[in-house]
């Protein structure tokens, strides 16, 4: 999954959870409460095993350059992202 995938599928998990956060406090409903930790999984564990460097593999830092803190290899255009 390339990084500009993996930062729409984030997106949309984390769009997702603030959703369900919404109508869980609304309706205090429990069960969407207990609903909104499944993207919220989802979400983590996509970041966690997919938010890598192409070149070196070794997992990104939030604080994103052009360039792998790691290995120092040029990322792909932001602005693409």
């Amino acid at each position: 999954m390339n990084l500009k995938r993996v930062k729409q599928l984030t997106g949309i998990l984390a769009v997702v959870c603030a959703l369900m956060a919404a109508v869980t406090m609304a309706t205090g409903s429990t069960v969407a409460g207990v609903l909104m930790v499944v993207p919220m999984i989802a979400l983590v564990t996509v970041h966690l095993l997919y938010w890598r460097c192409p070149h070196c593999k070794q997992r990104l830092s939030r604080n994103l350059e052009h360039f792998c803190p790691h290995c120092g290899k040029n990322l792909p255009d932001w602005t693409e992202l």
